[in-house]
């Protein structure tokens, strides 16, 4: 039921085959860590497609720190990605990060959230739209919360997507683990 034009699509590594079937679907957010990804979009229907690109941070905080699996390493790559990705048809653009899995420091959300917002003003600056922040995954379950509840984790970073949603800029999230992380346990020998 969900409308096709609000998927987003954020793995890292897409196959031909299941990008045939996104598009083929109309999935409307796609995300993109490197230059062989974006290549991937080359000659296809890009202008009514929001493009993401994910930038990587880490967090010492975080149980499994992703940034060697996800994101663009350095901002100066990411505006030549973003410079491409108009010429090749792109209208809409955003910026996405995962801090790491079961992340337990709401400052590095912040963080992110502050060099975020400084990147979407430089892409702003170079002429583009930008509608869109994804904040990732990475939100603690409950059980890892060092901070006591969710909203108490929430409130350090509260500021940075106030000034985002005050500019115009739809923010998400994936708060997958934090949603489901109680429905089950893996005991291994």
């Amino acid at each position: 039921g969900c409308p096709s034009k609000k998927i987003l699509y954020s793995h890292p590594i897409k196959t031909p085959a299941a990008l045939k079937t996104a598009f083929s679907n109309h999935v409307g957010i796609f995300v993109v860590d490197n230059w062989m990804e974006l290549e991937k979009f080359r000659g296809k229907p890009t202008a009514n497609i929001t493009i993401l690109f994910r930038m990587g941070f880490s967090s010492s905080e975080s149980k499994y720190d992703l940034s060697k699996k996800f994101g663009i390493p350095k901002k100066a790559q990411l505006m030549e990605m973003a410079e491409e990705a108009a010429q090749m048809g792109f209208k809409d653009f955003g910026i996405t990060f995962h801090t790491g899995s079961q992340n337990m420091d709401p400052e590095s959300f912040r963080r992110a959230l502050a060099v975020s917002f400084d990147l979407i003003r430089d892409l702003q600056h170079a002429g583009l739209t930008v509608s869109t922040l994804d904040m990732g995954g990475g939100f603690p379950s409950e059980d890892y919360l060092s901070h006591g509840s969710i909203a108490s984790f929430t409130k350090v970073f509260e500021p940075e997507i106030k000034t985002l949603r005050d500019h115009g800029i739809r923010v998400l999230a994936e708060p997958g683990r934090f949603l489901v992380s109680s429905s089950m346990e893996l005991h291994c020998s």
